[in-house]
């Protein structure tokens, strides 16, 4: 069971993500990092992969919290020449064109001295609802962008650990 909705969680991740940003490296004069390290708790575990030529990673809870099915996914868009503010607003008007999202709120994280930012939506799938975080960290012209999922109703339990894991972003 514990990879059985990774497939879920893929096509989560490529509805979600589609739209907003260009996904090739040519885009831009510089390239992403993608050499970051990440901080995990005891029992999460971390699977890097391509997927349609992204790079992407891919965030797992112990077994343990299984029951809840937590996700979380790092992608890293070009954002073109946007700022954070029309980023984040442009994602959420493309998601917004679709009835399956719901956006929540929206606010302000800071990583190191890196000023980031963040929304909620709730997400209604055929297999249920899942209350979603999308956080995007803006380095160099690319959105490292870090999307959390829960079961409905459980975003409280998770939320400071994909705080956590989203504030301890190293280049």
């Amino acid at each position: 069971m514990r990879y059985s909705f990774l497939l879920l969680f893929i096509a989560v991740f490529c509805s979600c993500n589609g739209g907003i940003g260009n996904w090739s490296s040519k885009a831009a004069d510089n390239k992403p990092n993608y050499k970051y390290s990440i901080k995990l708790a005891a029992g999460w575990q971390r699977m890097d992969t391509t997927i349609n030529g992204r790079r992407t990673c891919f965030i797992f809870p112990p077994e343990s919290l299984e029951a809840d099915v937590p996700r979380m996914n790092i992608i890293v868009a070009n954002m073109d020449g946007m700022d954070l503010y029309h980023f984040r607003n442009a994602n959420i008007a493309n998601m917004s064109l679709k009835d399956k999202y719901a956006i929540g709120e929206r606010g302000d994280i800071k990583v190191g001295r890196i000023e980031g930012g963040w929304f909620t939506y709730l997400l209604t799938a055929e297999n249920g609802r899942r209350e979603m975080i999308n956080y995007i960290i803006p380095v160099n012209g690319y959105a490292y962008m870090f999307t959390g999922g829960v079961s409905n109703g459980m975003m409280y339990k998770y939320r400071p650990a994909f705080d956590s894991i989203v504030q301890s972003l190293h280049f």
